[in-house]
């Protein structure tokens, strides 16, 4: 299995950069694609156009990588950008602790804490400053209160 890499040219240094198995060769200034393997270089895709900004009056059904590192999308029906590489918040860190009294004072928001005693899952609020359980072992449930039978709201 070949190591993925990827270079960075401009169309004019094509014919001079080595074809190296793995390697993803993309042209800024065409927004052209390679992809090198066995000795031949493959046009993927010539849809890419690399720019600090997103335009005014983008060109139809053209991905724009604004630089360093986000994909967008043009879509025309709502008249509005898409993001194709929207990063998804996730956790920072995963802290287990025996139990919810040996969590730090002050928890970060983007961290999960779970007690193991008490089978709990708790997020921090830094707007509240304090722990809220998020999950629990549906065995300690003792009563579901469904209201008055006699009530429509």
């Amino acid at each position: 299995m070949a190591k993925l890499s990827l270079r960075q040219i401009v169309q004019s240094q094509l014919s001079r950069t080595p074809i190296i198995s793995g390697q993803l060769v993309c042209c800024e200034d065409t927004g052209n694609f390679y992809k090198d393997g066995n000795g031949t270089r493959k046009l993927l895709s010539s849809d890419i156009i690399f720019v600090d900004s997103l335009p005014l009056a983008p060109i139809a059904d053209k991905i724009y990588l604004v630089k360093p590192n986000k994909l967008y999308i043009y879509n025309s029906d709502d008249s509005d950008w898409v993001c194709l590489n929207q990063t998804v918040e996730l956790p920072d860190v995963i802290i287990q602790k025996n139990s919810s009294l040996e969590f730090p004072s002050v928890g970060k928001e983007n961290c999960i804490y779970i007690d193991r005693e008490k089978n709990k899952t708790y997020r921090w609020s830094d707007t509240d400053t304090k722990y809220y359980c998020v999950g629990s072992d549906y065995d300690d449930i003792k009563l579901i209160n469904g209201g008055s039978s006699s009530s429509f709201e």
